[in-house]
């Protein structure tokens, strides 16, 4: 199902970084209140973020020949885009606060899924 040149293009990380925006940036008022831990939800949308990039990061004209340069395009990536997104919320946004445990969550999110991706291409299934 990955193995479609769409999955390894730009465009998915690019959907999943606005609905990470959009989601960070509403005002708490617009946002509906939901019963899910919102660190849960930093980790599963990070972790779907880094998948999405990783796969972005098998793109030749990015020059990423190994696993460790993949990685660590994943991780420097993310980490930013949390990073800013936490910024953003603390200075800009009224209604929103970045928090610590926040960026802890997008991390854990993104070393979980690349440590998955580890496992399953070792065992031959990706």
């Amino acid at each position: 199902m990955f193995k479609s040149s769409f999955w390894s293009s730009f465009y998915p990380s690019f959907i999943c970084f606005l609905i990470i925006l959009v989601g960070s940036i509403l005002p708490s008022s617009n946002v509906k209140e939901i019963e899910i831990s919102d660190k849960l939800l930093h980790f599963v949308f990070y972790a779907i973020f880094s998948f999405f990039l990783f796969l972005l990061s098998h793109k030749e004209t990015l020059c990423l020949d190994t696993l460790i340069k993949k990685w660590t395009f994943v991780f420097t990536v993310g980490t930013i885009v949390g990073l800013s997104i936490e910024f953003i919320q603390y200075t800009l946004i009224p209604s929103r606060s970045g928090e610590w445990l926040d960026i802890l969550a997008n991390s854990v999110g993104l070393i979980t899924m690349l440590s998955s991706i580890y496992l399953l291409k070792r065992i031959s299934v990706l």
